[in-house]
């Protein structure tokens, strides 16, 4: 128990600089346990948003029959998207657009799929697979619709990632594009 006696004492210099010292201590374990859990939340976050993208994918293949699941867990799963993706989640959220595209155009939802085609592809304009199958869809897209040379612009862009994607494998280099 403190005593008045205790707050009342003269300390010494020594005894001074212990509390200080203990009591920012103290200060900076208290800080550093706040920016741990604080780190600790988007990594969280990830990981459900990485279970949601699994369980979108095993919906959509589980439920090819039943294009309004593949769609409702694949929407879920997009509107989880981190706001501010980097660039593997971009590939990401851009394969999911890819997918309900595919899935809106198998339903012969020939708008809708056209409007998930430019949105997934608004994402992100690096030269990956995701963006290459959206391009293709894209063309085949405009094909249906009879636009030709839409079709052939869309999938002429779409072999060319292709194209660049294979040169980078066969030189051993991973599918994300070199940095500015």
């Amino acid at each position: 128990m403190v005593t008045a006696s205790w707050f009342s004492r003269r300390w010494t210099v020594a005894e001074r600089i212990i509390v200080r010292t203990r009591a920012l201590v103290t200060s900076f374990a208290w800080i550093a346990l706040a920016l741990v859990a604080a780190c600790s939340l988007p990594r969280d976050r990830d990981k459900e948003w990485v279970a949601s993208v699994q369980s979108a994918h095993e919906q959509a293949d589980e439920s090819a029959r039943d294009p309004g699941a593949t769609e409702l867990a694949l929407r879920k799963a997009l509107s989880e998207a981190p706001s501010d993706p980097d660039a593997r989640q971009r590939w990401v959220i851009q394969d999911l657009y890819y997918r309900l595209a595919q899935t809106l155009l198998d339903a012969d939802g020939l708008d809708p799929a056209a409007r998930e085609v430019a949105a997934g592809l608004a994402i992100d304009r690096a030269p990956t697979l995701a963006r290459a199958n959206l391009l293709a869809l894209q063309g085949k897209i405009a094909e249906r619709r009879g636009d030709r040379r839409a079709a052939a612009e869309a999938l002429h862009e779409a072999l060319l990632i292709n194209e660049w994607l294979m040169d980078r494998a066969l030189a051993g280099a991973n599918e994300e594009p070199p940095k500015p």
